[in-house]
């Protein structure tokens, strides 16, 4: 007999929780923000103390809200709360706040240390503050409308760059490995490895059965690697590339063993093969995750109908054993992990959580957190759950199909590629951020997280049209950050402080 959960049993004697959409998520001071509830027949209660299945407040500090809903004096569980962030835009160390409406509580600002101070600052009044994650003004704390505010930054880095290597080919995959060389791939079917510091290629390995056509802006070649967690041990390699199969385009993954004695490559063996592929939306990004299994992305492949097909492997994130079998525990009995994925090009994970960049359509990029099982929308919904997508129907379709809203949506896209989360404190303003590579946008986005890592303080973009387009980014355990331009004579870029 069938243990049943408490949760099981309280479904069926209490109302289901709404499920919470709203028209915003990241707001200036003094914006108002409308919240709906759906899927509640009853009176729903909010967490603030509002009542009704619509509600506007004007956002004066971060809010987090979740709702109830009661039938009969049956109350719900809450529901999943919705985080509204209040932005305060600073763009660069030791720089000027203006503040323009009342604020008071907990406001983001976008670097330094904790800002406090109590009384009331008169206009045209001035403060000086060592500030980093945030305002926190204390009770009492006014600051008239127009008040400028001295962001003196407390150990705010400034950066600098430097080229590693140049006259490469469309690198798309870096990755820092345990012998303290970057490891990277070539659109043209080469795997290379490189010594940061002197910029020395000991590595030039052409992959068999690997096509590239030669085309500037499309995704067809030698794409996402991943070294092995016990690489050190094992040597192992695994990579994605296309191939064309007749007049077809597919995909496929493979490892392959580094042989530190000859310094090639060797023992080729394929673990998955005959994805179909495009000359766009081909994915592809590989990471290990702590449990050990291996994460690959997929592309639509042009194919939207394929994304919310889970017997279909496009439009996806897959999860392997490292031999290339179906984990056990994978929810659909196939390499899905979770789908409706338009073309992921961005997969890390840190803490626990697993991160993902998808590149959209028209007016909705996406910055994701991927869920075991869950439905990410394509081709249904971009960005958030809201109905502003020309297919429309997106707050419907979200609340009956299990959807997995964006942490963040980019209007207009930005393009983004590959992705890193950066932990340490060597660039302090970067601590504790998922670092972003943007092809369209040519910079390289920072999204900085709280502290549960799930939702974005703010974001700033840096080395906007500096070097061209961005395709790939790692961090090494030394806080330098290296980044790929995608261009047919590219280069490994270095940031670091000065």
């Amino acid at each position: 007999m069938k243990t049943l959960s408490i949760y099981w049993i309280l479904s069926l004697i209490a109302p289901a929780p709404p499920y919470l959409i709203a028209n915003k998520r990241y707001v200036q001071i003094g914006e108002s923000v409308t919240l709906n509830a759906h899927n509640c027949s009853g009176v729903v209660n909010w967490s603030n103390g509002s009542s009704g299945s619509s509600i506007t407040i004007n956002i004066e500090k971060n809010v987090s809200l979740s709702a109830t809903c009661t039938i009969g004096g049956e109350t719900s569980l809450p529901s999943d709360p919705v985080n509204i962030s209040v932005i305060v835009n600073v763009t660069d160390c030791n720089e000027n706040v203006i503040v323009n409406a009342q604020p008071s509580g907990q406001h983001n600002i976008v670097t330094g240390d904790n800002i406090s101070s109590e009384g009331i600052i008169n206009a045209p009044g001035r403060a000086d503050f060592n500030a980093s994650k945030r305002i926190d003004l204390n009770p009492g704390f006014e600051v008239p409308t127009g008040v400028v505010f001295k962001a003196e930054i407390d150990g705010c880095q400034k950066l600098q760059t430097r080229t590693v290597i140049s006259g490469l080919y469309k690198p798309w995959e870096l990755t820092w490995g345990p012998d303290n060389h970057i490891w990277f791939t070539e659109r043209a079917c080469r795997i290379g490895r490189v010594n940061p510091e002197t910029g020395v290629r000991t590595l030039t390995y052409n992959v068999p059965n690997c096509s590239e056509n030669g085309n500037d802006y499309d995704e067809v070649g030698l794409l996402g690697m991943a070294l092995d967690p016990d690489f050190a041990n094992n040597h192992f390699i695994y990579a994605v590339n296309n191939y064309y199969s007749g007049s077809s385009v597919k995909e496929r993954l493979f490892r392959c063993v580094y042989n530190e004695a000859s310094n090639t490559l060797t023992n080729l063996t394929v673990l998955l093969d005959n994805l179909p592929a495009n000359g766009w939306h081909n994915g592809s990004r590989l990471t290990f995750g702590p449990d050990g299994k291996l994460y690959m992305t997929t592309g639509d492949a042009v194919n939207t109908a394929s994304a919310q097909n889970i017997s279909s492997l496009n439009g996806k994130v897959l999860r392997l054993n490292p031999d290339g079998s179906v984990p056990s525990d994978n929810p659909f009995g196939n390499y899905v992990w979770s789908y409706g994925h338009r073309n992921p090009q961005g997969l890390v994970w840190f803490n626990n959580v697993l991160y993902s960049s998808e590149h959209g359509l028209n007016s909705n990029d996406e910055f994701n957190i991927i869920e075991k099982g869950r439905n990410y929308g394509w081709n249904n919904v971009e960005g958030y759950c809201g109905d502003n997508s020309p297919i429309g129907g997106e707050s419907t379709y979200c609340i009956n199909n299990n959807i997995k809203e964006a942490v963040k949506a980019f209007v207009p896209t930005e393009a983004p590629s590959g992705i890193d989360f950066y932990s340490s404190s060597t660039i302090s303003q970067w601590s504790n951020s998922v670092l972003i590579a943007c092809l369209k946008g040519q910079k390289l986005i920072q999204l900085k997280m709280d502290e549960t890592g799930k939702q974005v303080v703010y974001q700033k973009n840096y080395f906007h049209e500096t070097f061209g387009r961005l395709r790939d980014i790692c961090v090494g355990p030394n806080g330098k950050v290296f980044v790929s331009v995608d261009s047919k004579s590219a280069q490994i870029i270095e940031i670091s402080k000065q």
